[in-house]
């Protein structure tokens, strides 16, 4: 019996039987958890017939089945996984933003079972169906409007997004306008968009952007982008919109960190790791004293710097995601004798302070965080350096903390509380299985490795049928 396998049985039985000193559940209670779970699930209340089967399930000690019965309603994925991936996808964490690539990329390997943490590294990218491919259950009369995904702006053929109220492409559209974006006209067509979302590869539409006779949206005019260059989410608009537009990157990573891993740069602070990839424009001795360097600054910087050259030749200006390997310029180009000043590329701002350390100059990273107080994210056989937002996406989809924050971030969506220290210890187990998926549900199609739905169904045990 496989490790996913113990563990379901352990739970379902737990379930059922109840914990030491409960009583089972009476159907009057059994009712109102099955009606409890729903609305967690959808946030609307069950049909009839729907609580019946569901209360059935919990009665025989299968909330997970029940879950699944909730599941069913396409508000799972339009409400409730969307407002939980959302707010990883800004800096506010907030939940009510517009649908966005990242958001719909998230929401998509959800729907459509593929492994959750695929979000991080795969070159994919979800959006609407053409209105006559469309094929499903739904009325769509809006359906029409939705604006292809590729839009022609004048010579330029650019991919829309929106960020906030704000309407931007990629790059900057030659005649100056504004138009209704791609995610957000599929998200007022219908509060069943899921329905029509299509899978696809970054890179190919990235490539369509590109190859233009207007110039150049995503990269320079001698290079395409690939798949080895692609993250997921990552390599998003949306997310370049938050991570690394104005900054050094550095933020993108506090981000990253935080809501895939279970902790922020100040969390992963550690000073005993030297201090090789801190880049030039950290002080050495702020304020002239050296040690705030030493016990503050180098602590969350070695680790940070190592991390931020993935995205080095990713950026967001112009009001759009730009990639460019070849405007990094090199010693020779740019000297940190004195401030180079606001003109210069972004890793060269500043690196008067400290010219005599690294600089980045190409898109190699290194996990400074394999060592110390941070081995305990269980990094496994991810890689610890490379090149490019794939290698390093593909790092922390491997860490055993990813697993481990995606069933604390269901147990909070399904519970809405914060697990105590024995469900802490629960779902560290429950991350294991996350990993390798239940044989169990094979049948309902949510047996694979990263299965977003089967976590939510055991997660739901631990808060209902008891």
């Amino acid at each position: 019996m496989s490790v996913g396998n113990k563990l379901f049985y352990s739970i379902i039985m737990l379930s059922s039987l109840g914990a030491p000193g409960l009583e089972a559940l009476t159907p009057e209670q059994a009712e109102l958890q099955a009606r409890q779970l729903y609305m967690r699930l959808t946030s609307v209340p069950p049909s009839p017939e729907l609580l019946r089967l569901m209360k059935e399930s919990v009665m025989k000690g299968r909330t997970d089945l029940a879950a699944f019965k909730a599941m069913e309603n396409i508000l799972f994925y339009s409400v409730t996984i969307r407002n939980m991936v959302s707010a990883w996808t800004n800096r506010e964490q907030s939940p009510f933003v517009p649908l966005n690539d990242a958001t719909a990329l998230m929401v998509g390997l959800v729907y459509e079972n593929y492994a959750f943490n695929e979000a991080l590294y795969g070159d994919v990218l979800y959006s609407a169906h053409p209105a006559a491919d469309y094929r499903g259950p739904v009325d769509l009369p809006n359906a029409r409007t939705i604006p292809p995904l590729l839009t022609q702006v004048g010579q330029q053929l650019t991919y829309q997004w929106l960020a906030t109220d704000t309407r931007v492409t990629f790059g900057s559209p030659p005649d100056g306008t504004t138009r209704e974006d791609h995610f957000t006209s599929l998200d007022r067509a219908t509060q069943e968009w899921p329905r029509l979302l299509h899978r696809g590869k970054q890179s190919d539409v990235y490539r369509q952007a590109t190859g233009t006779t207007g110039g150049s949206a995503l990269a320079s005019t001698q290079t395409n982008i690939d798949s080895s260059n692609i993250a997921g989410i990552l390599t998003t608009s949306t997310f370049a919109r938050a991570g690394y537009q104005a900054g050094t990157n550095r933020r993108g990573i506090d981000m990253l960190m935080k809501n895939f891993l279970g902790r922020d740069m100040r969390a992963m602070h550690d000073t005993s790791l030297p201090d090789t990839w801190v880049g030039p424009d950290v002080d050495p001795a702020p304020g002239g004293d050296f040690r705030v360097y030493q016990n503050e600054c180098r602590g969350c910087h070695a680790i940070m710097d190592g991390f931020r050259g993935a995205f080095a030749y990713f950026d967001f200006n112009q009001g759009g995601l730009t990639y460019n390997p070849e405007n990094i310029p090199t010693r020779n180009e740019v000297s940190c004798a004195d401030d180079p000043g606001p003109g210069v590329h972004k890793f060269f701002r500043g690196c008067n302070l400290a010219p005599y350390r690294r600089r980045t100059e190409d898109d190699s990273w290194t996990n400074m965080a394999r060592t110390g107080v941070n081995r305990s994210l269980g990094w496994r056989d991810g890689p610890s350096s490379g090149r490019g937002a794939r290698s390093f996406g593909l790092a922390i989809a491997r860490a055993q903390a990813f697993s481990q924050t995606m069933a604390k971030h269901v147990f909070k969506q399904v519970c809405v509380r914060d697990p105590n220290e024995a469900e802490t210890n629960s779902l560290s187990k429950v991350a294991s299985s996350f990993e390798t998926g239940f044989e169990n549900y094979d049948t309902l199609s949510a047996s694979g490795p990263y299965n977003m739905r089967a976590l939510f169904a055991i997660v739901s045990t631990m808060c209902f049928g008891r």
